[in-house]
């Protein structure tokens, strides 16, 4: 039950843009934590022939570039939370007007 509702949070963080930040982050975690057990880094190694590392390695990497990128800046619901969140307004992704102003 509890691997259902973390993967339902994830999913819901990740469709509508509520806090994106931290739904980045938390999902590489979560996915890097599952990859580690469950799927044992897609051991074992010694076998010929495999190739499969597993796919929440994938989701690690997608995650943080997603984070990298600053998705959900635009289309998210973090656009209309920021002002209402204050000091943890870190949490939801950046506005564009706040990405121009780093990349500048």
């Amino acid at each position: 039950v509890g691997t259902a509702v973390v993967d339902t949070c994830i999913a819901f963080g990740l469709v509508f843009g509520v806090l994106s930040n931290l739904c980045f982050v938390g999902s590489a975690l979560y996915a890097l934590g599952v990859w580690s057990s469950a799927e044992a880094f897609g051991l074992p190694w010694t076998e010929s022939g495999i190739t499969d590392t597993g796919v929440m390695a994938g989701y690690v990497f997608a995650s943080c570039a997603l984070l990298y990128a600053y998705g959900g800046a635009t289309w998210s619901l973090d656009a209309r939370l920021r002002p209402l969140l204050g000091r943890v307004a870190w949490l939801g992704s950046p506005s564009p007007e706040e990405i121009a102003a780093l990349l500048r």
